[in-house]
């Protein structure tokens, strides 16, 4: 049974989190959202939050502020919108927060890049004084 209520919560979070990211995108007309992606859902046991992650390119320097500052302004809005297209029996409140993975991601990508690089230049090095 505890298995059956999991995967309802896995399909709730699915649910969110793609109805979401259609609202940002196509009914939400705030300049702030634009290239925000909503990365992850999770929905607790009881269906009465559910805390949502995205991102954005850094267009600016304080872009993470201003999108969760945008969400949270429009937390209201954005659940009356999802209670009418997932017509779920109880729509939980939403929380969001900064996916801060993409951002590591590409840091974690520069280093090994430079490892390469360094890899690259000692192999040039030491095989022409072989």
């Amino acid at each position: 049974m505890a298995r059956a209520r999991g995967i309802g919560r896995k399909r709730v979070a699915e649910r969110l989190q793609a109805a979401i990211a259609d609202l940002i995108r196509t009914g939400m007309g705030d300049s702030r959202l634009e290239l925000v992606t909503v990365t992850d859902a999770r929905v607790d046991r009881e269906l009465e939050q559910a805390n949502i992650w995205v991102c954005a390119p850094a267009l600016k320097d304080d872009r993470r502020e201003q999108v969760l500052e945008a969400l949270a302004g429009a937390r209201g809005f954005i659940r009356r919108e999802l209670a009418g297209r997932l017509r779920m029996r109880r729509m939980p409140r939403l929380e969001f927060h900064w996916d801060f993975t993409p951002d590591h991601a590409v840091q974690i990508e520069k280093l090994i890049d430079g490892v390469a690089a360094l890899n690259e230049r000692l192999d040039e090095g030491g095989t022409a004084q072989s």
